[in-house]
C-alpha cells in the first residue's frame, strides 16, 4: 500500500514521544511559536518548526523563490507547500 503524498512532516511532540535534554524555556517558546503558526495559517500540524520533513522534488521547485536565507527555511518551505495546495 503506497501513499500518494507530496510532503511528509515529522513531529517532536507526538503524544507518545519523550523530549530529553531540551531547555524548558526553549521548549515553551517553540510550543508557543508553533501554536501561533497553527492559528494564523489554520494548520493541523503541531510542529512546523522541526526539520524532520520530506518533499518530492517538484514541491521544492514549486515553492520557489525562497525568501529565507538559512534555518527559517524549515518554516517557509512547509507553509508555502501547504498554502500552494500540495498534500
Amino acid at each position: 500500500h503506497e501513499l500518494k503524498v507530496d510532503c511528509v512532516f515529522g513531529t517532536r511532540f507526538h503524544r507518545k514521544s519523550k523530549i530529553y535534554d531540551y531547555p524548558w524555556m526553549k521548549l515553551m517558546i517553540n510550543r508557543m511559536a508553533n501554536f501561533f503558526i497553527r492559528v494564523v495559517f489554520g494548520l493541523r500540524y503541531n510542529d512546523v518548526t522541526n526539520a524532520f520533513k520530506m518533499y518530492r522534488a517538484y514541491v521544492i521547485q514549486g515553492t520557489r523563490p525562497f525568501l529565507s536565507p538559512h534555518f527559517n527555511l524549515t518554516v517557509e518551505l512547509p507553509l508555502k507547500a501547504i498554502v500552494r495546495g500540495y498534500s
